[in-house]
């Protein structure tokens, strides 16, 4: 890197960080700890209430994701890591409900993750878990919070993370690993980079769009170190585990992905375009085909955001804003992509403290947390996912391009 580039994104990171002090007003400081107090009290709330109710009953809420990380830790724990994926077994170890479908899908490195959650109590591993999400993400976001307490309150414990934490679900920890690896590839800790974003395999599909951001920047040495990080990341584990691992999670993965696509048009839990557009009637075959389309233009749009002179901060926000729209397999609990959109698109200044734009990060900044205490207070909401989630986004990624398009302009050389 040259000093003047060099010096140019340190202007830029400085510029992100000063934009954050409007946050230090009177209103900015309720914004943060109200909305920190919100999420607490409510994923807080849920989980001592459940963990009275388990220790009381012995029953596990159906509700509960996590449950199946836990079950699966614990079958291997037991020697048979592969029971993981005969529902039948890990319903019963994970006190499933006959009719509660919730399969294990996960690379070996994953369960290796999880399986010290499988020695512990479900109640202690539950908490463990939770703890750990919630202390990751938080520090993870920390160093683009520029020191600003209501910013680091406000977006590190934003409402988007609440139905990750309600379900137990591991999207913070991904994200809190993406953050960390966009913080190294900022220091310009290239390997350090590489080696987080391996670490992110063991969720691959969120990470689809991440090879276009690093290639957009010629980050050569940071996906060499990935790659690497990758290939031990799955040949460390299939020797303990076996080859027919991946044999077995293919075909899984492959019943799981006929069953959710072919109910797409019912399960409005599920937040994609291709979602969104089966709900509305479109046929699947064409809904699909829509999907893809605006998977390769996200792939597109990344890859040309992150190779333009822009600041990190607006290439970050293009990434977060067009994963949720990329992905065919993007989950309510996924929504916390949007809080983090919305920090960013904040720094690069596409988003001002003044109205409209107040409004587009509150919607981002909630995610789909309505739907998350729909469900927490009543079992179940009449609110759709989907149509809370794409058009945000999508408006979140509209308005990205448009601040990208103008500061990429070439500027037009003065009349002599």
């Amino acid at each position: 890197m040259t000093k003047r580039v060099a010096g140019s994104a340190t202007a830029a990171h400085a510029a992100g960080d000063a934009r954050l002090a409007a946050f230090l007003s009177p209103r900015g400081l309720q914004f943060g700890v109200l909305g920190a107090a919100f999420t607490l009290l409510a994923a807080g709330g849920a989980l001592v209430t459940h963990l009275i109710s388990i220790s009381r009953d012995g029953v596990i809420p159906n509700m509960i994701d996590f449950r199946v990380f836990w079950g699966a830790g614990r079958l291997a724990v037991e020697g048979t890591p592969l029971a993981s994926f005969d529902m039948t077994q890990l319903a019963g170890t994970a006190g499933l409900a006959a009719d509660h479908y919730l399969p294990w899908l996960y690379p070996p490195a994953m369960l290796m993750a999880v399986t010290p959650l499988g020695l512990m109590s479900f109640s202690m591993a539950w908490v463990v878990f939770t703890l750990l999400s919630v202390l990751a993400f938080a520090l993870a976001i920390r160093p683009f919070t520029a020191g600003v307490l209501p910013v680091w309150l406000g977006f590190g414990l934003a409402p988007a993370c609440l139905p990750a934490l309600l379900l137990g679900q591991n999207t913070l920890l991904w994200v809190a690993g993406l953050l960390a690896a966009l913080a190294a590839l900022r220091s310009d800790r290239a390997v350090l980079a590489g080696v987080l974003i391996g670490l992110l395999t063991i969720k691959p599909q969120a990470g689809l769009l991440i090879p276009f951001a690093l290639l957009g920047i010629g980050a050569w040495r940071t996906i060499l170190a990935a790659c690497a990080t990758t290939v031990l990341l799955a040949g460390l584990p299939t020797l303990v585990y076996g080859p027919a691992y991946w044999s077995t999670m293919i075909e899984a993965a492959g019943l799981q992905a006929d069953l959710v696509f072919g109910q797409a048009a019912n399960i409005t839990l599920l937040s994609s375009p291709f979602s969104l557009l089966a709900g509305f009637g479109v046929p699947l075959g064409s809904a699909m085909a829509v999907q893809w389309a605006m998977t390769a233009l996200c792939a597109l749009f990344v890859l040309s955001v992150w190779r333009a002179r822009i600041s990190d901060d607006l290439k970050a926000a293009a990434l977060f804003c067009a994963i949720p729209l990329a992905l065919p397999y993007f989950w309510y609990y996924d929504a916390v992509f949007l809080a983090v959109a919305a920090l960013f698109l904040f720094r690069a200044g596409a988003l001002r403290p003044q109205l409209p734009d107040l409004g587009l990060l509150v919607l981002l900044w909630l995610g789909a947390a309505p739907v998350g205490i729909g469900r927490l207070v009543g079992g179940t909401s009449e609110v759709s996912a989907r149509i809370l989630v794409v058009p945000v986004a999508l408006a979140a990624l509209v308005l990205c391009l448009s601040v990208v398009m103008r500061r990429a302009a070439p500027t037009p050389e003065p009349n002599v």
